[in-house]
Parts: structure tokens; sequence; C-alpha cells
């Protein structure tokens, strides 16, 4: 075992335990420890561990097996010392105690040679002498050369029991670890129980220090780091990573019409092709943080705390800069997932005076799928509906069947991504509708019915969207210039303020989405690569941030904008770039210190100029010129909550929240489920079309009939198992 010291000691410190559980020559672990091991290390991990120590487990020796060779051994010696008849006098040469002879032993001998009681009693204390000495040599043979793997002394996990060098916490010898310079590290050993200094010249030298281990820590332990990162994004592990992006990639695609045709006499050309260029961009992005020197020392103190408490971890090669850097990282991990999925690229001005949001630091697939289907009519999407849980299961054949040509479906690497509810949503139907069949397995790999070549992989950020889309595995591809830049951070003081800054790349893009064709092009040319349900990518609530760059002209990167407050130019001119024919454009204004109005004029054909100052919305559509259309206004902030669950049936679910709002098809509320005795339930509207809610035997009881509109709202309290009317705001 001599290569798997380090790893028995991770084994035995996870665990708790300090025996190697062997039985018939196997690593014996009950489930429960399985467990503990797996959530650490993850299941491939687990299985290269359990293969080596079984390999070498033959070398495996636990503490009573060792007391056992070494008594065998003293017994062996003992045997072989009484056959061979060796002398006193050699006894205690063996035992490095000199003899009689040589006069540097003992002296207790009588002239003839015979031993006296206190001769004999020398040569017993000289023979167990040299049985320790013995017992010391067999166990030094029997030992694992390594050093002694790093294990708690008992189960508290206290950091004084841990075994330190004299130089190094964990006595690993990393450099991360050393003492010297090191507050961090001699606190958590229990050498000094001060907190880090991060102020004056002491503060100097350890943020000094600190920015050189983070530095050591990356270039240490870059396996590690990669596995932060990528697990804590969450994103599919099968999509490939790109290294080395510095701004765009660009490729061509190339398409090609029918070529052969009938032996013929004449000459008749027809390659009929065309070529489109491709472009993938990679965003840049930044992290700065501000802390005073109290907040590091907030860090230090929680890292203590974390590494004390060993239930279902371990602190073993843990350091102060890993748990700093992982902490910092752990947001920025999360916004590159939720960005790469659903960010809209919004630059923030050179002026600006408060931070950007992380969802608007790039373009992530949605925004792309947007602007594919919409402005360069790449996609095309048919009109299937919405998908339920009633009808997922036929309703994602049925986008397979009226999107993918037939010569695409049978491919063997086509994902059909779904929100991770609606993956539930399948599981459950599917359960429900073949179930009770003898030949009905559950199966961790769900694929969609009658095409068990698709497979379903859900994306968390889809979760709100009922966007369903499909592609071939390798068609999105993951952007970085350098691999693990975004963890080199970098600490500076200024003023007894601690900054810590760090910069990288980051973009996630389709490979391909389709082709850009003209209605005459042929057949051929109307090559598609990702397929969607038809439904539009955001929500009608979803906003990016309009700023005001002094220009007075319009840009709509995307259909709904929300003016900065201090926006104070008149908004008079409209870029046309991504407009198209038909588009809802919705601008919300904001109450604090803006000054300016849309103008009504040939560009913005309104009923009047649009005071942004109101806090209203005004909504508008593109006209077939590409100018805009009001189509309604609002002159006040809405007062509806920012989060609120959105139905569209002719039902309300009260497990699905107390605040909902209607976004369907004209309906009459049919009955409220699932509500507790007093319990308030709010209804609001947020489509073009009316909830109404009248009376409903032994349900719903309302004063009158409530017809619900956009900017209404109608609270219903549930008194002695019936939804009665508590109050209503509706415009006549």
């Amino acid at each position: 075992m001599n290569r798997l010291s380090k790893t028995i000691g991770f084994l035995w410190a996870i665990l708790g335990i300090q025996k190697t559980p062997i039985k018939e020559g196997k690593l014996d672990l009950t489930e429960d420890q399985e467990k503990k091991i797996i959530e650490a290390l993850g299941e491939k991990d687990f299985k290269t561990m359990v293969k080596a120590i079984n390999k070498e487990a033959k070398n495996v020796l636990d503490e009573e097996s060792s007391k056992k060779l070494i008594e065998d051994a003293r017994a062996e010696f003992k045997a072989s010392l009484e056959a061979s008849g060796y002398t006193e006098e050699e006894i205690r040469d063996m035992a490095n105690k000199g003899s009689a002879k040589d006069g540097k032993g003992d002296k207790s001998k009588d002239k003839k040679g015979d031993t006296s009681d206190a001769s004999l009693e020398g040569l017993i204390s000289d023979f167990k002498a040299y049985q320790k000495k013995t017992d010391l040599m067999i166990a030094k043979l029997i030992e694992d050369p390594e050093p002694d793997p790093v294990i708690p002394l008992n189960k508290n996990g206290d950091m004084k029991n841990l075994k330190h060098s004299a130089t190094h916490l964990y006595g690993d010898n990393q450099a991360l670890n050393e003492f010297a310079s090191r507050p961090w590290n001699q606190r958590a050993a229990g050498l000094t129980k001060n907190a880090t200094s991060w102020d004056g010249t002491a503060g100097e030298i350890n943020l000094q220090r600190l920015n050189g281990d983070v530095e050591l820590f990356y270039r240490e332990n870059p396996s590690t780091i990669e596995s932060l990162h990528r697990d804590m994004i969450e994103l599919p592990s099968f999509w490939p990573t790109r290294f080395g992006v510095k701004d765009r990639i660009s490729d061509g695609k190339i398409v090609s019409d029918e070529i052969t045709q009938a032996r013929k006499l004449p000459w008749l050309a027809k390659n009929n092709q065309k070529i489109q260029p491709e472009t993938r961009q990679i965003f840049d992005v930044s992290i700065d943080l501000e802390w005073v020197g109290n907040d590091l020392q907030k860090y230090e103190k929680s890292w203590l705390q974390g590494v004390m408490s060993m239930e279902g971890s371990t602190p073993y090669k843990m350091t102060f800069v890993q748990f700093l850097v992982t902490e910092l990282m752990k947001k920025a991990k999360a916004e590159d997932r939720m960005s790469a999925i659903k960010g809209v690229y919004v630059a923030t001005p050179d002026d600006a005076t408060v931070a950007g949001r992380a969802i608007n630091r790039q373009n992530g697939l949605l925004y792309q799928l947007y602007k594919g289907v919409y402005i360069d009519k790449k996609v095309k999407v048919p009109s299937i509906g919405l998908p339920t849980p009633e009808n997922i299961v036929d309703y994602a054949q049925m986008v397979i069947e009226k999107n993918i040509k037939e010569e695409s479906k049978e491919a063997s690497n086509l994902v059909y991504y779904m929100p991770k509810d609606h993956e539930r949503w399948y599981k459950t139907r599917y359960r429900q509708l073949r179930g009770i069949e003898n030949d009905y397995t559950s199966d961790d790999r769900l694929t969609i019915e009658n095409y068990e070549n698709i497979r379903i992989e859900p994306l968390h950020d889809l979760n709100g969207t009922n966007v369903h889309l499909i592609t071939f595995d390798d068609n999105i591809e993951i952007m970085e210039d350098v691999p693990n830049e975004k963890g080199l951070l970098t600490f500076e003081r200024l003023k007894r303020i601690i900054y810590g800054h760090a910069d990288y790349k980051f973009g996630c893009a389709f490979i391909h989405l389709g082709t850009e064709v003209t209605d005459d092009d042929p057949d051929a040319f109307k090559v598609q690569t990702v397929w969607t349900n038809g439904v539009f990518p955001f929500k009608k609530d979803f906003y990016i941030p309009f700023h005001d760059d002094k220009s007075g002209k319009l840009k709509v990167t995307y259909s709904n904008l929300s003016i900065v407050p201090g926006f104070e130019t008149d908004i008079a001119t409209l870029e046309k770039a991504n407009l198209f024919e038909g588009q809802i454009v919705r601008i919300k204004g904001n109450t604090s210190g803006v000054t300016s109005s849309v103008k009504d004029n040939p560009t913005f054909d309104l009923a009047s100029d649009y005071d942004l100052s109101s806090g209203g919305t005004l909504t508008m559509v593109v006209t077939p010129a590409l100018t805009l259309k009001e189509v309604k206004r609002t002159t006040e902030a809405s007062n509806a909550p920012a989060e609120t669950f959105t139905f569209d049936s002719a039902t309300v679910d009260l497990t699905n929240g107390t605040t909902q709002t209607f976004n369907g098809d004209a309906t009459t509320l049919t009955g409220i489920e699932n509500g507790t005795e007093q319990q308030k339930l709010t209804l609001l509207n947020s489509g073009e079309a009316n909830l109404t809610v009248s009376d409903v035997a032994g349900n719903i009881s309302v004063v009158s009939d409530a017809v619900i509109k956009p900017e209404d709202t109608l609270v219903l309290i549930l008194i002695d198992g019936i939804w009665t009317e508590f109050s209503r705001t509706i415009a006549a």
C-alpha cells in the first residue's frame, strides 16, 4: 500500500475510522460509507479508488495483524536463539551493551562461569532490550515507508488533533500550507488565536502572500480547479469546450442543391451552392470585489468553522486560499451557467455608477435562438401550442414530427432539451401511460416515445419559459480563452479597503442554427440544425436595461427595454438593425431622476409624447416600414410582485403559490385547488385576454362577476372551504 497511503488517509478521514475495512482481500464498505465517498469524489473517482485499493489489498495490514506479525517474529527469534546455543556475552553483544570479556558489559558473572541471580537478572534485561530493538526493527519493516496519512485522532475532528509538521499545516509540504508568513495556517493549527491582520504593513504583507498563494493554488491544483468550474456550472458535460478564443470564431457553412441528372447531349451545369458564414462570439467578464479588513477576517473565521466540523467532509489538504477562492467563485460559476442559457448582452457605459447585471454579460442560447427565428430567419418554427403535464409525452413527439426532416430523425446524436420541470412531467406522465405494462422499466436515460435515438436533457435555466429545442449533441460549444483564468483573483489594498478583481472570457453558442434563405431558394438550401417548439424564448416580464448614450436613438437589441435611472435625453429616432415586422416593443419608464420622453413623430406613431418619468410602460408594434406604432400605454409603475406563478388554464393550484398571474386565452375560472383555511390568493393578469371569475358552487364566491384585465387585481380568501372575495381593484 506504499503508493496508496494518502488515499487510505483520505478514506480514514472522510469515514472517521482508523482501520481499513478489508474482507477476503477486497475493500468492504457499507452502503452509507460508499455514499459519503461518492458525494466527496464523484462516482468515477470512487470506482478508481476502489479498484486501486483492491489491487493492493493483499498488502493492507491493520493494527491487529501488525501486532500478530511482531509476536510471531519474536517467538521465532527466541526459538532460534535457544537452538543456536548463544552465550550470555553474545546476547549482550547483540543488545549493543558489550560483555564481561571486553570489560564494557555486566561483570556479575562468577569466576567459575556460573550465572548468579544478579547476572541472570542482567541477562534478562539485556534480552528484553534486544527484544525491544527487534520489535522496532520488524515494525519498521512492516510499516509503509511513506509518512503516516493525515487522520483525525478523535471523532470530533478538532483541528488541534490533526497531525501537522513543524513547518506545514497537515504536514503535506505544500507551499500553500506553510506556517511561515501565513497567519491563517498558524491559526488553523492552534499556534495562534489572533485573527489575521489586514491593516497596515502587516496587512500589506499578508495580501501579497495571499496573491502569491492564489497563483500557486491554481498552478499546483489544475484538476481540482477544473472540477470546481465545470461541476458548479452544471451545463451538460458533453458540450465541448474550445480554448484560446480571443473575440469571435467564424466558420463557413456550405449547402448544395442537387447535382446529378440523366445522361444527355448538351452541357447543362447545375452546381447550385450557397455559402454562409457562422460567427460565434466570446464575451469579456469582470469580477470586482471590495471588503474592509473585517470582511476578510469573517472569511477566515468561516473557514475555521468549516474545517473544524468534519460532518460529511474532510479538511484534508484544505487551505485558506482554496476556501477563499472557492467561496468567491461559487456565484461566478452559477452566473456562467445562467448567462450561457438566457443572457442578453448590454454594454455597461464608461460613466456608469451602478454595476451591471450578470444576465447582461453575454448573449446566451435563448437570445441566439430569438435572433435566429425572428431577425435572421435561419430557424423556421411550427405552431404547436404549449406543453402541459397531461400532453407532454405526445407533445414531444409532435415537436419532432413537425420539425425534423425524415432523413434527420434517425440521427444517433440528437438531444431534446427541455426545462427541468418538464422532464419531471414527462417521467410522471410516461409512468401513468406505460407503468402497468409488463415490459415497462424505469430508465435513467430518458428518451422520446417512439424515438429511442433522441434522448432528453433538462436545462436548469429553461424553467418558466416553455421552450423545447432539439439539436445534435456536439452543436453547442463553450468558449474560453485561458483555462481556469476566472479564478486568478488579484488582491489590492488602498485606504483600509481591500479590493479583489479578476477578468476572463466566456461564451456559449450554437455552432450552427440554420441557413438564411429566400422564398425562391431550393429546398436543398433550407438546412436547419436547431429545431424548436415555436414558443417565444423569453418571459413577457423580462426586460434589459436601456442606457442614455445621449444620441436620442432607440436601439432595440431586444424587444423589452427598461429605462435606467437618470435618463435625460428625449428619444426621437430609431435604429432598425434588429427590428422585424410585427415585433412588439415595450419601453418601461423609471421614476428615479428621469426627465425625458419618447417623441410623437413619423418614426414613433404615438397618441402623444410619452413621459418616461411616469414609470409606466409604452407598448408598440413594428410596422412593415419598420417604424413603431403605439398599441397601449400605462402611466404608472405596476404593483405586481416581481416573481409570480403564471398559469393559462381554467383552474388554479395553490401549490404553485399564493400570487398567480393569468396569461392565456380568454377563459372563466372553473375551480381553485389545494388551499388551506384562511389562506389568501391574489389573481393578476399579464396577457392580452381576460380572466373571468364567477361563483362556483362549493368552491368560489364573489360579490359579482370579476373580469380581470391587465393591471387588475382580485384577492380571495378561503373561509369554511369556499374561496370568498376579499378585495378587488378592477378598472371600469
